[in-house]
């Protein structure tokens, strides 16, 4: 039997007894340049944790290898306990992995609905699709009353809001996230890491959040993996490294 996948689907009781995401001892190289060092993770279901950095950390290249964006040159991954490290990306989204990017995030010609839609496609049946949507619109009406309009013409925010959308239309049981704040003003940083939050507590997701905005960051997560030149240096709760008197030296 194969490694890389369940012999029949987890029940509810099973799945949350389960760590949502598992990395363990990842090394990662762009040709023969090792940018990753034996880095380890792990996400329990309901919790956010937040990857702090400065650039060039590797925080973008750890999100590529979970995502199967990037092969690892060594480790594994884990989502759900089931091993997907060389599994492709698409069956990844399948298991119940979604991603929201730094950048190009929504389908800006076409509108609200279209990339609901399109955010839809591996959810299953019309009926659940139909489900996700209602979901998804019952959390930001906003969207509801944008439904028509194009993707492109709406705010910052809520092109950002609408990114989130499309990642839960799929259901994920973890949610990943590169750069959520970038651009945005402090007001909309705040209201989107509240619902990241709330998402976390209500429906059991897994969350983890690439971040520059150590302060935000601190704010919404549960654990805390700062990652310097490709290692982790620091992994510790997010109570914990708010109590340090200094973070100097870490980013």
């Amino acid at each position: 039997m194969s490694p890389e996948s369940h012999p029949t689907p987890l029940s509810p009781v099973a799945l949350a007894s389960i760590p949502r995401l598992q990395v363990s001892r990842l090394d990662a190289a762009y040709g023969s340049k090792q940018v990753i060092f034996g880095l380890d993770l792990e996400l329990q279901p309901g919790k956010i944790t937040a990857i702090l950095g400065h650039n060039g950390a590797g925080k973008t290249t750890t999100l590529a290898c979970i995502l199967g964006l990037m092969r690892p040159k060594a480790g594994r991954v884990l989502v759900n306990g089931a091993d997907v490290t060389n599994v492709p990306t698409s069956r990844r989204v399948k298991g119940g992995m979604a991603f929201v990017p730094a950048d190009n995030f929504v389908f800006p010609d076409l509108t609200v609905t279209e990339n609901l839609a399109l955010g839809g496609i591996t959810a299953g049946s019309h009926k659940h699709r139909l489900e996700r949507t209602e979901f998804v619109l019952e959390r930001w009406p906003i969207l509801r009353e944008r439904s028509n309009q194009l993707a492109g013409t709406l705010s910052g925010g809520q092109r950002r809001m609408l990114s989130l959308a499309i990642a839960l239309m799929s259901d994920p049981s973890l949610l990943l996230l590169d750069e959520p704040s970038l651009g945005l003003a402090p007001k909309v940083v705040d209201d989107l890491f509240t619902d990241l939050r709330r998402l976390a507590d209500e429906t059991g997701m897994g969350i983890l959040l690439v971040e520059q905005s150590v302060a935000k960051a601190l704010n919404v997560a549960d654990d805390v993996v700062v990652v310097q030149s490709g290692a982790v240096i620091v992994r510790e709760s997010a109570e914990q490294f708010s109590a340090r008197d200094s973070w100097w030296g870490l980013f």
